[in-house]
Order: C-alpha cells, then sequence, then structure tokens
C-alpha cells in the first residue's frame, strides 16, 4: 500500500500496520514521519522498541528471531532498521519471508534512501510493498514551499505575513530542515499565538545574541553540558548582558518546576506538555529535563539563579559567571 506523507496521520489514526517502510533523503519528513510512527505505535501498546542500522555485514536472522520469540508475556515491539542503500539481495529475501507471515505483537519500521523507479517496478520490490505501508518521500516543490511554510508555523501555533513567509522561503532556500529550524527560533523567540511580519523575521536573523540565549537553554535542557558552556561562554565573550541571561534562564526553570508539579500530581507528561505548549524539536529536550531533574532539584536551581541575580546587581559577593557555569552544569547533568 503506497501513501503520501499526508495521508500518513490519518493512516495510524485508523489502523496500524506490520509494516512501514520510509524511502527517501528528505531528512525532516523522513523524521517527522518516523516520529509519527512510533508515537502511533507507543500509544498502541508497542512499548519495546529495536533499532538496528543494516550495513552490508547485518545479520538479518533478527527478523527470523522477532518472528518466533514473542511469548504471551512479552511486550508488543516495534522494530527499526535503517539502511543506508536500496536492500541488497539477503535483505530482500528475509524481508520477503518475514512478511509473509509476520508476529502480531510486532511492528516493523524500515528506513532506507529515495528507490529509483527501476526498483519500483521489479518483483522483489513489489513482494515487500504489497505487505508494507510504503511513504515515499520526495523535495516539496517550489510552488508548494509557501504552503508548506504556512502549515508548519501552525504546527506552533503561529503565522506569518506573506512577506515574511516569503522572506524565510527566500532564506531557506527550499532546505525543509532549515526552514523547520528557523520556525523553531521563532517560536521561542515570538511564542505561540506570535504573527510573523517582515521586520520580525528580519531582525530575527540579526538578533544572534538572543538567540545564543535560547541555543543556551535548549542545550541545557538536552542535558549537552559541553555545548551549554561554550555557549555560555561565548555570550560572557560577546559582553551580553548577564541579567538578561539570568532571567530568560529563570523563565524556563519556573516552567520546568510548574511542569513537574503537575506530574507529580498525576498529570502524564504528555498532556503536561500539551497545556504548557511544548510543540515540536522542544518536546524532547523539555521531557528530558523533566526526567532528569525532581521537584527538589529544580526548586535549588531556582534559588540558586536568585543568589546569582543578587550577585550579579552588587548585593552578594563572589564571581557571578563562574557561578552561573556551575549552575548550567547542574542544570545540564542534575549533579
Amino acid at each position: 500500500m503506497k501513501l503520501k506523507f499526508a495521508q500518513l496521520a490519518q493512516n495510524l489514526q485508523s489502523s496500524l500496520q506490520g509494516c512501514y517502510w520510509i524511502a527517501g533523503d528528505e531528512p525532516l519528513q523522513a523524521r517527522d514521519a518516523a516520529d509519527m510512527i512510533r508515537q502511533a505505535t507507543r500509544e498502541a501498546g508497542f512499548s519495546e522498541r529495536e533499532v538496528h542500522d543494516a550495513d552490508r555485514q547485518f545479520n538479518w536472522d533478527i527478523l527470523h528471531h522477532a518472528a518466533s520469540s514473542m511469548s504471551l508475556f512479552s511486550d508488543k515491539k516495534l522494530i527499526e532498521i535503517r539502511l543506508g542503500s536500496k536492500p541488497d539481495d539477503t535483505a530482500r529475501k528475509a524481508l520477503i519471508e518475514y512478511l509473509e507471515s509476520p508476529p502480531e505483537d510486532t511492528i516493523l519500521l524500515l528506513q532506507t534512501p529515495r528507490l529509483d523507479a527501476a526498483a519500483t517496478r521489479s518483483k522483489w520490490f513489489q513482494s515487500i510493498e504489497k505487505h508494507c505501508a510504503f511513504l515515499p518521500l520526495y523535495d516539496i516543490d517550489p510552488g508548494q514551499l509557501n504552503d508548506w511554510l504556512r502549515a508548519r508555523l501552525q504546527r506552533y501555533q503561529m503565522s506569518a505575513t506573506p512577506d515574511a513567509i516569503r522572506l524565510i522561503a527566500e532564506r531557506t532556500e527550499g532546505n525543509l530542515l532549515a526552514a523547520d529550524q528557523e520556525i523553531e527560533k521563532f517560536y521561542m523567540l515570538f511564542g505561540a499565538g506570535s504573527e510573523l511580519d517582515l521586520d520580525a523575521v528580519s531582525q530575527s536573523v540579526t538578533d544572534n545574541a538572543r538567540f545564543n540565549v535560547f541555543a543556551l537553554i535548549e542545550s541545557c535542557l538536552a542535558g549537552n553540558t559541553a555545548k551549554a558552556l561554550t555557549t555560555l561562554q561565548r555570550l560572557r565573550e560577546e559582553g551580553n548582558e548577564l541579567l538578561y541571561i539570568l532571567a530568560m534562564v529563570a523563565r524556563e526553570l519556573r516552567q520546568l518546576l510548574a511542569m513537574k508539579v503537575q506530574m507529580e500530581q498525576g498529570s502524564p507528561m504528555g498532556s503536561v506538555l500539551k497545556s504548557f505548549r511544548v510543540w515540536g524539536n522542544r518536546q524532547q529536550a523539555v521531557e528530558a529535563a523533566l526526567q532528569r531533574h525532581s521537584k527538589q532539584s529544580l526548586s535549588r536551581l531556582l534559588a540558586g539563579l536568585h543568589a546569582i541575580d543578587a550577585g550579579a546587581k552588587g548585593l552578594r559577593p563572589g564571581d557571578t559567571w563562574a557561578t552561573l557555569e556551575k549552575l548550567v552544569t547542574s542544570l545540564c547533568t542534575n549533579r
């Protein structure tokens, strides 16, 4: 069964297939499609996940073991196999044998580069495709890019004027991953509910200092200590205002603490993230921070930030930048 990218969400809502095959070189659509499939399978109870990068030496017997080793007491499983090229003879044989009688408690997710026309007309492809939801990915046509940008902004609950849309399209030159990163930056700068105009888009590109503060926060949330400290050092060397950095980090800590309180009161993480409008790529980093920290550790970090703020205002002695480095490390690691 062949699916278009735009059809995937509805297909996943109606029923899950035993196999999904994502074929394409456009990285953002490939990532989004895989994420949608993972989320749908998790919600359907496929709580176990195996990921394999298949090279020429890959042992395809794992499919045979998956079909024969699951028991009534095993978790449902999602098996992901990522191939750097189209399937060779060994892979084709293993896939066809597996898909002719797949286990009910396992879903297979294949990811390959784009297939040429000759491959899609081959007998081996048809033997696999008839058991799969096949999702070929294509680059967005330049004439459709503006509509794609509007739809992407809507995912972040944002909009933009026609002139702003055209400027984003010009600066990203059809690179969807770059466009998504720009939109995520706009979301961090302006927030949900914003309408971007030409001035806002133009200014955000030159407002590197402000964006670097957001990059610092995102690194802290994701637990990337080295990147966070490097970004903080760059902000210091460029003469950025310490109080502004403290205010932005404090805002993030307060939101994390509020989310953690709701979670400890019994709210599931998914609904908490939704209520705080945490969308897109940022969701994974926020989830990591919430899993890493407790309500108590976040409260300690917030108190430490207030102490640094007092030092920056001359109310307490000490090296405020050095103290902030320690706090950033603690936010990244919970140590």
